[in-house]
């Protein structure tokens, strides 16, 4: 397959999108080519020859120059022998003007002819003379015609008026016409002026960063006018006119007019701004030229110009801006196949570090040394990417460290390009020591949330390196930083990458406590300014991935719901939720799978839910219930097609089943139909069961003593912290005269811990803050109890050190994964959280018409596999114990010591 072309626009586009437009098309089309090139063409046959002359003259005004006059000839009330003509204007207004040849207009007196005459060498002739004879000094002369002239006559009939009139004449035909109205997006002005009905518009819905641009623009254009009648030309004005070029760019205006912009500041700094100015303006030029228009040459002549302005200067941000140039022309040379001689890559290189190593020897000004010497460093670090050193590396962190009380050293710079290059040296052993220097460094000059904000960072970075363990370290050490209103948005996005690491790793309860959580902060927004948001839709659509994996049917359909909700909202206001909602008819699916796997307890249950999903927007789910209730009669006739036979509908439910999404569902789903359901959890080799009354708080406290332990324990198997019991199971019931929110008790079953907890019949979906942090504190206690019976590390005191201390591990596994108060802030205080919930009257009943599952000899084959699997197994339970079980029973320290060691490592919770 051929590698797609690297496009320096869309990368730019994807790390920056808040630089470019976020206006959308939403229907309708441009004005067409051919159309337009049509009606230039038959101008005459309707009529419209004072139409084109009006058409030529505003196209004139907005590609050759504004200083024009209304039509002076005939049609305009007399006979000056020019269709229009120039007029002088003040120097300080040419000055500002960005369209075509406005310096030269200002100051030249040009005439203009328009003409629509299919004949159109006489007329050229004829208007030209004219022109010529009226002796007023004319410089230059255009002819705009609608005829198509080819390039060879024209330059022709240019060189023989040239010879007999002495002037500069230029011939602007048809093909002149229709680039100047496509390339420069002036099809409205066509449609205008030439009257075209049957033309259409394009429609364009103006997105919120560019209607604040073009008001912004609409200001800035104001005050230059302004500062230019006032005689105010100085330093504010060059930077209105860079504005104003990088408002245009904002709004991906054409580049003709962007490009006139940069150039306007460009003479504006010249003559009224200062070195730097110049030098800034230049270099804007110089990047949009690169990331916004991929012109790679103009951008190797503008960096000429750049360095020019850069060379001998002792301003560090100078040289630091050609430093910014310097990284695109080196990386030119790999991605365009723009050769080292083209670019001159050895000389520029040898300039630019010749002018840093200059400043560097500058000891009476330190911070720029250093910012001399970090550059250099970062230029030696991109000649030497992938295969980068250790040695520069630790070079590079000499210069965070030695930043520290230099308050005039840009360290944010060097700290994202040292970020950014995580992607590619992250796994180097320097690039860890850089980065926590960073982090520390980061906290003291610019705040935790800052800080955080680089943890999340490199935390993004762990999980697409695939190393989810770092991902889950990383992320959580920023959850705490985070929790503030302002970094709102922030602490969402860690919440949802420090789920999907949780999910990667197949710790699902962690996962979706932690997801539970970012949905409850994102609808925050939503409750307080009635904003919904595409984060608010990523998290519900994660959620109810994350129930399907679990199987539970009402939380499934919960966050199906919520989600559909959301997204509908989204998409009329013209959000792309595509990126994360494109699995709608795989999850449709999938969940279909899951349904197939009901026993036949369950299936009598689900009798009335086929129009309950249909109603959801299920409808593949809605078919394989049917088709597991018995009700082959009711599937689609174009599922299969018509003429089909019993096998072949077995034949097509068996291949859905056997999808291999199947191994990542339970064997069962769970209906939350009875007065009890068990839920379970793998962690570091104990098998961890909740049995639970299918009411309110037991179900949302087993969800979170679960979500918490997965969370705390979910990095320990890289500390070798192992299991000293197989098993561990908790029971969970309510009690109407329990004061406490919950009590729990310890004891063994049959050999194996077990805990006893008794709730009382408090809301969790309406908490006031005191009982959520006495519900939290009791649970932290819980969780060092069943750390201390469970499991095993043969130092303690360095686990507990690294987990709490360290990771944080229990601020992420108790303040970020709880159900209570955080289910209820998203789907109110009464969710529909049972089977029951979700029975509708109006649905139709389709009563169970087996007798037995659908692939009932298939279930009976694997169990039968899975009881032979185990008989082969139980001889390796009949001999000794492991070493490590050995090992357990003279282990140094005993679990009321290791429980005293926790207490002691950690901070008062209350």
């Amino acid at each position: 397959m051929e590698s797609r072309k690297y496009s320096p626009k869309e990368f730019m586009k994807a790390r920056r999108p808040e630089r470019f437009s976020d206006s959308v098309i939403v229907e309708g089309s441009a004005l067409d080519r051919s159309m337009l090139e049509y009606h230039l063409d038959k101008i005459t046959n309707r009529g419209q020859e004072t139409d084109f002359e009006h058409f030529a003259l505003r196209l004139a005004q907005l590609i050759i120059c504004p200083n024009l006059l209304p039509q002076t000839g005939p049609t305009g009330g007399g006979d000056s022998k020019v269709d229009s003509e120039t007029y002088p204007v003040s120097d300080g207004l040419s000055l500002i003007w960005h369209v075509g040849y406005a310096r030269e207009a200002a100051t030249e007196r040009w005439g203009f002819a328009f003409s629509a005459k299919k004949d159109w060498r006489p007329k050229v002739r004829s208007d030209i003379a004219k022109i010529a004879g009226t002796k007023r000094g004319y410089s230059k002369d255009f002819f705009s015609s609608n005829q198509f002239i080819p390039d060879r006559t024209r330059a022709e009939v240019e060189d023989l008026l040239r010879n007999e009139h002495q002037l500069d004449v230029r011939i602007l035909d048809r093909t002149w016409i229709l680039n100047s109205i496509f390339e420069g997006r002036h099809e409205s002005l066509a449609i205008d002026e030439l009257k075209l009905t049957t033309a259409l518009r394009k429609e364009v819905r103006k997105g919120p960063r560019d209607n604040e641009r073009e008001q912004d623009l609409a200001e800035v254009e104001k005050q230059i006018e302004t500062a230019i009648q006032q005689s105010s030309s100085g330093y504010q004005l060059v930077e209105d006119c860079l504005e104003a070029a990088l408002l245009a760019r904002g709004l991906e205006r054409p580049r003709t007019q962007v490009d006139g912009l940069f150039l306007r500041a460009e003479r504006v700094a010249i003559k009224n701004g200062n070195d730097h100015q110049c030098l800034k303006s230049v270099y804007e030029r110089a990047w949009t030229t690169y990331w916004w228009y991929e012109d790679i040459e103009s951008f190797v002549e503008l960096y000429t110009e750049v360095e020019k302005y850069a060379k001998d200067s002792r301003n560090a941000y100078d040289l630091e801006l050609l430093t910014n140039l310097w990284f695109i022309l080196y990386s030119a040379t790999k991605l365009h196949d723009v050769s080292k001689t083209n670019t001159l890559l050895e000389e520029r290189t040898l300039t630019l570090t010749t002018e840093w190593e200059r400043l560097s020897k500058e000891e009476d000004r330190l911070s720029t040394a250093l910012q001399a010497r970090s550059q250099l460093l970062l230029m030696r670090l991109t000649a030497e990417m992938p295969t980068v050193t250790n040695h520069t590396l630790e070079e590079l962190r000499e210069v965070v460290l030695q930043s520290r009380g230099l308050v005039g050293f840009p360290l944010e710079p060097l700290v994202e390009i040292l970020m950014e290059s995580g992607d590619v040296i992250g796994n180097l052993p320097a690039y860890t020591q850089i980065f926590e220097t960073i982090v520390e460094i980061t906290a003291k000059r610019k705040g935790d949330v800052v800080a955080a904000q680089l943890l999340v960072k490199r935390g993004a970075q762990l999980l697409d390196g695939e190393q989810p363990y770092e991902a889950i370290r990383t992320l959580g050490r920023a959850l705490r930083r985070l929790y503030k209103h302002e970094s709102r948005h922030d602490i969402v996005h860690a919440l949802y990458l420090c789920g999907n690491a949780y999910e990667e790793i197949g710790l699902l309860w962690a996962a979706r406590g932690t997801l539970l959580s970012a949905a409850s902060i994102a609808i925050n927004d939503f409750w307080s300014y009635s904003d919904i948001t595409p984060e608010q839709a990523a998290c519900f659509n994660r959620l109810k991935w994350l129930e399907l994996r679990l199987g539970r049917i009402p939380q499934i359909l919960n966050w199906h719901e919520v989600e559909r909700i959301i997204s509908g909202v989204l998409a009329e206001r013209y959000h792309q939720v595509d990126h994360y909602l494109e699995n709608g008819f795989l999850f449709d699916t999938i969940f279909g799978m899951l349904l197939m796997k009901s026993d036949i307890r369950q299936l009598k249950h689900l009798s009335s839910f086929p129009d309950v999903l249909e109603k959801a927007g299920l409808s593949s789910a809605a078919i394989a219930l049917l088709f597991s209730l018995g009700h082959v009669d009711k599937l689609p006739g174009n599922l299969l097609g018509m003429e089909v036979n019993k096998e072949e509908i077995y034949d097509f439910f068996v291949k859905w089943r056997d999808q291999p999404a199947a191994h990542n569902l339970p064997e069962y789903p769970v209906l939350y139909d009875d007065s009890s359901v068990t839920l379970n959890s793998n962690l570091l080799g104990c098998r961890i069961t909740i049995i639970s009354e299918v009411s309110s708080p037991c179900i949302e406290l087993a969800e979170s003593i679960l979500a918490a332990l997965e969370s705390l324990l979910s990095t320990a198997l890289d500390d070798r912290l192992i299991a000293r019991e197989p098993s561990f199971s908790i029971q969970i019931s309510k009690s109407d005269t329990s004061e406490e929110s919950y009590n729990y008790t310890f004891k063994d079953i049959d050999g194996r811990p077990h805990v006893d907890i008794v709730c009382s019949g408090f809301n969790p979906h309406g908490m006031s803050l005191e009982m959520q942090t006495g519900i939290k504190n009791k649970l932290f206690k819980l969780l060092v109890r069943v750390l201390a019976k469970v499991y095993y590390h043969g130092e303690p005191e360095q686990l507990v050190t690294k987990l709490f201390r360290d990771e944080l591990a229990i601020e992420r596994s108790i303040d970020f994964t709880s159900s209570f108060g955080n289910i209820g802030n998203v789907l109110g205080h009464s969710p529909k959280t049972q089977l029951s919930s979700w029975s509708n009257t109006d649905a139709r009943d389709y009563p169970l018409a087996r007798d037995e599952v659908w692939d009932n000899s298939d279930r009976k084959s694997r169990y039968e596999s899975v009881k032979s699997a185990d008989r082969s197994m139980s001889k390796f339970g009949k001999g000794e114990p492991p070493p490590e079980v050995l090992n357990l029973q003279s282990a140094k320290h005993s679990q009321m010591e290791t429980m005293s060691l926790i207490r002691e490592s950690l901070w008062n919770r209350a």
